[in-house]
Order: C-alpha cells, then structure tokens, then sequence
C-alpha cells in the first residue's frame, strides 16, 4: 500500500493523538480540562497577556517537530524540561488566593470586552491555570520528558 504525502500527514497526526491525549484522543472542546490535555478558549485571552506565557509560547517554530506536517490543529512543538518547570512556577500565582492585582485587573478588562461575568472568566481561568499546572506536574514527575509529556502542554 502505498500513501500520497497528505495520507502520511494523516496517519503521523492519527498516531500523534493516541500518543499524546489519554483515552485514545477522546477530548472535546465542552470539558476545558482532561486528564492530560487543556483547551485554553476564552481563557487564552488572560494568558495571552501574560510575559511568561508568550515567551514561552508565542514561538512554536524554534521547536516544531518535521512531522506531521500539517493536520487538524496544525505542526506540533516540544517544550524543554526549563519550560515546563517555568510554567508550572509561573502559574502559582494564579492558584493562590487571592489572585494577584494584575490578572484580576486583566480578567475583568477581558471580561467586560466578552461581556461575560468576571467570576465566570476568573473560574475559567483558575480551572485552566489548574490543569496546566497537574500537566506540568505530571511531566516533571518523570525522570525523562518525551513528546507525549510536552508537545501538548
């Protein structure tokens, strides 16, 4: 049997989501955390903002990985050991409380701009800080990182 290149990207991104989501790639944008993945929606706009998330981020193409080319979401990257433990220091803020001054000023900024209430974008975005963190955790624990720790992170 033979594959044209965009079957190949195809069959690449069908193993890549059994390798890095848990429970054979069943996720869905209606649950924003599961057990090894998190859908940052409205709550990309407040971590957006924030230095650490775009300097870590903002510039996939220094990581991107050859394959899959191209698929559902687009080409994948992979996050070093140092970013992954940057992330989970720099969301301690955002699971203390209370939050600090700064996010809660650009979560109700965000807010207002969604017309949404400001506790529904600050559960949002304590539920998102949560799993990112309990991910960052979970790849930390291991003794090596591999793609299915971090490239989804």
């Amino acid at each position: 049997m033979f594959l044209s290149p965009g079957e190949l990207d195809g069959v690449i991104e069908g193993v890549m989501h059994v390798l890095c989501f848990e429970n054979t790639a069943d996720f869905s944008l209606v649950t924003p955390v599961g057990p090894s993945w998190v859908v940052l929606d409205i709550e990309l706009a407040v971590f957006g903002d924030l230095e650490w998330f775009l300097a870590i981020f903002s510039n996939p193409e220094a990581r991107l990985l050859a394959y899959p080319r191209a698929g559902f979401e687009g080409r994948y990257s992979i996050l070093s050991r140092e970013d992954v433990a940057r992330v989970a220091a720099e969301l301690r803020p955002l699971l203390d409380d209370p939050i600090p001054t700064e996010i809660t000023a650009r979560q109700k900024m965000r807010a207002e701009h969604f017309h949404l209430p400001v506790l529904t974008l600050s559960q949002a975005v304590r539920a998102a800080a949560e799993g990112l963190a309990l991910l960052a955790a979970k790849a930390l624990s291991r003794e090596e990182l591999t793609l299915a720790h971090t490239s989804l992170l």
